[in-house]
Order: structure tokens, then sequence, then C-alpha cells
């Protein structure tokens, strides 16, 4: 899982070299999402994983996916068994990105569960979905 730090649209949405920034609500909503998802254990994440991910490096940490999954449930993007709400993601993407064919796009390709996925596998495919469309963003971690 290379560069996996986040599932959620809100903090990848500069997906156009000169995209947006997410809003502050968008923003507020990422930061208590991880805070929640920093308080269980089973979705903890230490923060030198973090800052391998900020570097690129290869992390192979099992809590990596159920962060991100816990991630995507606590923002809406996804279900607890992993299917994504197409609607919000729509949504975020439309408040973050004026072209609404970039838009379309994003949610075509990024909308659709894998079939035969787990939920944490599903939200790990998501975000290297979302991640391919566009540069890099993290999601502000301390």
């Amino acid at each position: 899982m290379k560069c996996l730090i986040i599932v959620t649209v809100f903090c990848i949405l500069a997906v156009v070299n000169a995209g947006p920034t997410p809003t502050s609500e968008q923003k507020e909503a990422v930061k208590k999402a991880h805070d929640h998802c920093q308080t269980n254990e089973e979705t903890r994440i230490d923060d030198d994983v973090f800052e391998k991910v900020k570097k690129g490096e290869k992390v192979d940490n099992a809590k990596l996916s159920k962060h991100t999954l816990c991630m995507n449930v606590q923002t809406g993007l996804q279900t607890q068994s992993g299917d994504i709400n197409v609607d919000k993601l729509r949504k975020a993407l439309t408040e973050a990105i004026s072209d609404p064919n970039l838009v379309n796009t994003i949610v075509e390709k990024c909308g659709k569960r894998v079939a035969g996925e787990t939920a944490e596998e599903s939200a790990v495919t998501f975000f290297k979905c979302l991640h391919s469309q566009g540069p890099p963003h993290g999601h502000g971690h301390h």
C-alpha cells in the first residue's frame, strides 16, 4: 500500500493540477473523522506510519486499511460494509472541482465497488482510484 494515508475525497480533491483546495468545512470533517479513528485501537495508526506514507515509502500495515475504511465511513463516503456513497462522492467532488466532466469521470471510475472485495479492501481500492486521478495529497496529519 503505497501512499495510503486516507481514503477521503476531501484531502485529495486537488485532482486537477491547479485544482481548488478543500473547503474549511471539508477540512474540519476530515479532522473530526481522523481524530475519531485515532481513538479506536483497531483503527489507530502510529505517527511513524504516516510519516513513511508521506515520504512515499511502502507501508505494510494492516491497520492502515482499517483506518482508511474508518475515515471513509466517518466522512460518509463509504458504508461500514464498504459500499461507496456515490451521491456523497459526487457532492464532495462538485464542491471542490468546477469541471462537471471531470467530476463525472472520477465518479464513473471510482464510484463502483469491486465485486468480491472486503470492506477494507474496497476502501483501499477506492483511495487508490481517487489518488490515481491527480497529484498525491495528505490529510494534514499533525
